[in-house]
């Protein structure tokens, strides 16, 4: 295991519907912590979300987009960031994310952090990782877990060079 950061304290916080979110939220967490930081992992939507964000490093939210709209508990604790000053990175998981990644970026991604008043240090916008089989909503599959990794990649180079400039 590398470690890259002693002591960096890093909140993985999301909402999900369908569990595409809770996936690429696992899946940072644990790649994270394989890189050496402290990770927490947080479901805004069953656990109460931390009271003061600013006891971390950094935060990174994701929320899944269906019907058009994030889960409402991720934008509210994005706003108590924004409040708290912590740095913040946001990722979406997004249907519209397979075929046009900067559409989904800029419908869903920054239209809404620009709302809040959110300037976050980084940001993540991957598609859905979905098991189709009948009975299953678990996500997987082997193409999208692959092209998530190589994000988790970038995204920990970014969140790594973010601590060292910081």
């Amino acid at each position: 295991m590398e470690n890259h950061m002693n002591g960096k304290s890093i909140l993985v916080a999301y909402g999900t519907r369908y569990g595409s979110a809770r996936y690429t939220a696992t899946e940072i967490a644990a790649y994270l912590k394989n890189k050496g930081y402290n990770t927490n992992l947080v479901d805004l939507r069953s656990e109460r979300a931390p009271s003061l964000p600013g006891n971390f490093d950094l935060v990174i939210a994701g929320s899944s987009i269906a019907m058009f709209s994030w889960v409402g508990k991720v934008k509210s604790f994005l706003r108590k960031c924004r409040r708290a000053s912590v740095p913040t990175a946001v990722f979406i998981t997004c249907g519209t994310a397979i075929e046009d990644e900067a559409n989904a970026r800029s419908r869903f991604l920054d239209r809404v952090i620009n709302r809040i008043g959110l300037n976050p240090e980084l940001t993540l916008v991957t598609g859905p990782v979905i098991d189709f089989r009948p009975g299953k909503g678990l996500p997987t599959g082997l193409k999208n877990r692959m092209a998530l990794y190589r994000r988790l990649e970038f995204l920990t180079r970014k969140i790594t060079l973010y601590f060292y400039i910081s």
